[in-house]
């Protein structure tokens, strides 16, 4: 306790010790959103596992487009938006993981382009499982939630 009467004996002590807060709490607030923004973006961007590839996390946006590596193996929606993906690759660059897809288009029509891009191995009313380039692809029409970023919309899970 005589630490903290030491800080507020007299009155330019305790300016002293409020301009530091005044000055020290925002470059500290700064520094933290910093920080955060910077291994979002590297988190997207990929970093390296323990498997010899990258993983990769994109969450809390909104984007039209995947990195390559997804890209190459699976063809992007061209009405949608990706809200959340989450996937790691190994040392032939194969994809495991999932992304988010948010359409305003019905998900018979988002089958009808999966089913052109590759072979149909089981489809429900919901659900939807084919094989683009031998990597099995699963869809799924998934609830919005309150929290999703985009209201109004289908929302459908891809699964690889």
């Amino acid at each position: 306790m005589s630490e903290i009467n030491f800080l507020f004996r007299d009155k330019n002590r305790r300016k002293f010790f409020f301009k530091c807060i005044l000055i020290g709490l925002p470059i500290l607030i700064g520094a933290a959103l910093l920080i955060n923004y910077i291994e979002d973006s590297s988190a997207a961007k990929g970093t390296p596992n323990d498997k010899g590839g990258k993983d990769y996390y994109f969450r809390d946006a909104i984007t039209e487009t995947a990195p390559d590596v997804l890209c190459k193996l699976i063809p992007m929606y061209p009405n949608g938006k990706i809200t959340y993906y989450n996937f790691s690759t190994d040392q032939a660059n194969n994809p495991v993981g999932n992304l988010f897809l948010f359409t305003s288009d019905s998900f018979d029509k988002v089958k009808a382009f999966y089913q052109e891009k590759g072979n149909i191995i089981d489809e429900g009313t919901d659900t939807f499982v084919c094989a683009i380039d031998g990597k099995k692809i699963t869809l799924s029409k998934f609830t919005k939630q309150e929290d999703d970023q985009i209201q109004g919309e289908n929302k459908i899970n891809i699964s690889f």
